[in-house]
């Protein structure tokens, strides 16, 4: 049997068509993925589906699905507009735009399944006073909910009649949604009042001496990454001569 090995360097311009390479096989050339142009910066996530490797490419213009056996993109048509995302045990979570208090979850098996029924897809809406939702995470067999301020818990392992929403955490300070990141054996985000570690259970704030420097800053589109046991955190500080840094945590 002829075994062929693809290892893909996938991207996306700056006038929002994607493209790909096969590094493996350098005789290839890269090529176009058509059917797909987004303006935003998508969440893109791997999935074997209906036993073929493919990846999901998520944003508020859409949902679409693409493997290397084809040229072009497919668009899911009922997908809701998704802002963050997770999969958890083979179903997709996602915050979505059209309602900034709820999170949806596609069918068991199969992420491309957004029917809203007992045996399929659905929702689950926040109500309380913990804020809007702003990302998803799967984290130590759970998915955590990361508000403007608070820490929610769905518990989701089989049918969805069986699930279950915990409250966590509130913070006083807002939660920038963008600075949450797994990190090894614990989650790290920037809130209003400082960066804190959440281990599933308890958030301890980590002292590094910068409450001042988070003074009248406002961190909505900070961004942040893990790599090699460090996080990285790019994000507004005060030092009054408005210029932006980077910050590393060890």
């Amino acid at each position: 049997n002829n075994f062929y090995y693809y290892n893909l360097l996938i991207f996306q311009t700056t006038n929002g068509n994607f493209y790909y390479y096969d590094i493996c096989h350098t005789s290839d050339y890269i090529k176009q993925i058509n059917g797909i142009n987004l303006t935003d910066i998508p969440n893109i996530v791997n999935y074997n589906l209906n036993g073929v490797d493919s990846i999901l490419i998520c944003s508020t213009q859409g949902m679409y699905f693409w493997d290397q056996t084809k040229n072009t993109a497919t668009k899911v048509g009922n997908a809701p507009k998704i802002k963050s995302m997770c999969l958890h045990y083979e179903r997709l979570f996602a915050t979505v735009d059209s309602d900034r208090n709820e999170i949806w979850f596609s069918d068991d098996l199969d992420p491309t399944n957004w029917n809203v029924s007992i045996e399929e897809a659905g929702f689950i809406k926040f109500n309380d006073d913990r804020g809007v939702v702003n990302k998803v995470v799967s984290f130590n067999d759970y998915v955590y909910v990361f508000r403007e301020y608070g820490i929610s818990r769905i518990t989701a392992y089989a049918q969805q009649s069986e699930f279950n929403v915990a409250q966590l955490f509130v913070s006083s300070g807002k939660i920038y949604g963008n600075s949450v990141c797994v990190c090894g054996d614990k989650i790290l985000m920037l809130t209003a009042n400082g960066i804190y570690a959440f281990d599933g259970y308890n958030t301890t704030k980590i002292n590094l001496n910068i409450d001042n420097l988070l003074d009248n800053t406002q961190n909505i589109n900070c961004q942040s990454c893990y790599c090699n046991g460090k996080y990285y955190l790019a994000c507004n500080l005060n030092f009054h001569d408005d210029k932006k840094v980077l910050c590393e945590n060890n």
